[in-house]
């Protein structure tokens, strides 16, 4: 059983939050309510995360603490990324190492995510939660 008390935990957005909108806003708020910290993560920049999750009602310091972006946090690495008409592209390994690093510069226990692909990159010491 996880303690969700005083943790730091990362729920994606696209697949997940996106998918089960009422189910994630309760639970980030009593996350939230109960002390935890909540980061959103996912591909888009920050911008438009942002905005996604405003159009379906969550709100900054109730149902998240912050949004981590992973384009934004390529950039910030100076990893190679293209810009294309369909977005920003990066070659698999490290779009999908990403997350995994995310969580281990800004110490995140746990991951909740809808993409397996996520999973391998992860320590055993950092919990991987699969929502399908």
């Amino acid at each position: 059983m996880l303690d969700i008390k005083n943790r730091t935990i990362g729920i994606d957005f696209h697949g997940t939050i996106d998918k089960y909108t009422h189910k994630f806003s309760v639970i980030m708020e009593t996350l939230i309510k109960n002390g935890n910290t909540v980061y959103v993560i996912s591909g888009p920049v920050e911008r438009k995360i942002i905005e996604k999750l405003t159009k379906l009602g969550f709100k900054r310091k109730v149902h998240y603490t912050d949004v981590i972006s992973i384009v934004d946090f390529l950039l910030m690495k100076k990893e190679s990324l293209t810009l294309k008409d369909t977005g920003w592209w990066t070659d698999d390994e490290t779009w999908w190492s990403s997350k995994a690093r995310i969580c281990s510069e800004f110490d995140i226990n746990v991951l909740v995510d809808n993409d397996e692909r996520y999973r391998k990159y992860f320590p055993s010491y950092r919990d991987f939660i699969l929502v399908e």
